[in-house]
């Protein structure tokens, strides 16, 4: 993601359906809270 810059990512179903919306501070608070 930061190599190409990218903030935000769409989450979809599996009939690709749009559900969410992550960004990139949401993966490092996961990682934070894993640790």
């Amino acid at each position: 993601m930061h190599d190409n810059d990218i903030t935000h990512m769409p989450v979809v179903d599996s009939d690709g359906k749009l559900v969410g919306i992550i960004s990139r501070g949401d993966l490092v608070r996961r990682v934070a809270a894993d640790k």
